[in-house]
C-alpha cells in the first residue's frame, strides 16, 4: 500500500470510489457475496476454504494494507464460493468496486503492481497450505500455524482454543491437545487456559 500512496491521483480515486466498514471479531464474510475487493485497514482476517464435507481449512491471514484477491477471482466465474474470511481481530475494511480495480490495473502501474504482488503472495501461501496438509506431519503444521499466529498478534502469547486450532487444521481436538502437550513437554510452548505461549526454543 505504501507505493500506492505516492500516486496522489490514484489515492484520490480510492478515496472517492471506496466504502469503509467496521466488523467485530468473529464476523464471517463470504467472498461470493462481497462483489468488491476488500482491503484491510486495521485488524486481521483469517481466510479459509470450505471443503466438500463442510470443514473449514485455514489458508492464510490478511493483515493491514493487504487484500484477499480470491474474492476478485471468484467474482469472475459463476460458481458457488468455497472461500470465507473470518474477522480474527476487530477490523476496518475498505471495499474497492471490482470494476474500478480492473480499470486501475490498466490505468495505474502502482495498482497493477499491488495486485500482481498480492496474487503472487497469496498463490504461494495457498500452495504451502495444501502441501503441508498432504505431506507434512501434523506436528509440523501446528508449529507453523502457531508461528503465523505469533506474527499476526505481534507477541509470543497466542489466544486460541484447542478446538479452534483443530478446526483450522482440519483435524480433531483430541489429537491437537495430545500434540500440544508433547510440544509443551519438550519446552517449545507453555499451555494456558485458551492461550498458548511460544518459547524461544520454537
Amino acid at each position: 500500500m505504501k507505493r500506492l500512496e505516492n500516486n496522489l491521483e490514484l489515492m484520490g480515486e480510492i478515496g472517492k470510489h471506496t466504502l469503509t466498514a467496521f466488523y467485530p471479531a468473529g464476523t464471517t464474510l463470504s467472498s461470493g457475496n462481497l462483489k468488491a475487493l476488500p482491503i484491510v485497514k486495521t485488524g486481521v482476517l483469517k481466510v479459509m476454504q470450505i471443503d466438500e464435507s463442510g470443514h473449514h481449512k485455514f489458508l492464510y491471514y490478511v493483515q493491514p494494507g493487504e487484500t484477499c484477491v480470491i474474492s476478485m477471482l471468484e467474482s469472475e466465474v459463476d460458481q458457488p464460493s468455497s472461500i470465507v474470511a473470518r474477522v480474527d481481530r476487530d477490523a476496518e475494511i475498505m471495499f474497492v468496486p471490482l470494476e474500478k480495480s480492473r480499470t486501475w490495473m490498466q490505468q495505474y502501474p502502482e495498482w497493477l503492481e499491488f495486485m500482481m504482488t498480492t496474487y503472487y503472495k497469496r498463490f504461494n501461501e495457498v500452495i504451502k497450505a495444501f502441501n503441508s496438509a498432504s505431506a507434512e506431519k501434523l506436528e509440523t503444521r501446528i508449529m507453523r500455524y502457531l508461528k503465523q499466529r505469533k506474527n499476526v498478534v505481534g507477541q509470543s502469547v497466542v489466544a486460541i482454543t484447542h478446538q479452534n486450532m483443530a478446526t483450522d487444521l482440519a483435524t480433531n481436538r483430541v489429537v491437537i491437545s495430545r500434540l500440544l502437550k508433547s510440544l509443551e513437554n519438550r519446552g517449545l510452548i507453555k499451555l494456558g487456559r485458551n492461550k498458548i505461549e511460544l518459547t524461544e526454543a520454537l
